[in-house]
């Protein structure tokens, strides 16, 4: 998104309509009174992960910038990210992945897009 928004796109970010205030099939109507209301039609980008990208994200998180922020450490250098080897690191993934306990917010929604719009 800082690409686009330095190349004079306004954007926005969002995981699921709910999170900009749509009801599902609410999103018809809106792209109808873009144009309306723009002349042109609302530009949207969506990105949808496979499954395992998303996994390898949650691992990522969780073992990196999460274990920070829930205070298990004090720094991301203290994190299993720099103190396993990347074989060690594999391993702890399998491990993760085949006990589906991989994801660092079990909440998260599976398919993830973004709109943006100049």
């Amino acid at each position: 998104m800082r690409t686009l928004r330095s190349n004079g796109y306004r954007c926005l970010h969002f995981h699921g309509l709910k999170n900009i205030g749509l009801n599902d099939g609410d999103f018809a109507s809106l792209l109808e009174a873009y144009y309306q209301r723009q002349g042109s039609p609302l530009k949207v980008i969506t990105v949808f992960r496979e499954p395992i990208e998303r996994h390898i994200s949650s691992f990522f998180q969780a073992h990196g910038s999460r274990a920070v922020r829930l205070g298990e450490v004090n720094h991301e250098h203290e994190t299993i990210l720099y103190r396993y080897s990347v074989e060690a690191l594999h391993q702890q993934f399998i491990k993760e992945l085949s006990n589906r306990s991989v994801s660092a917010n079990k909440s998260a929604p599976t398919f993830p897009f973004a709109d943006c719009t100049h």
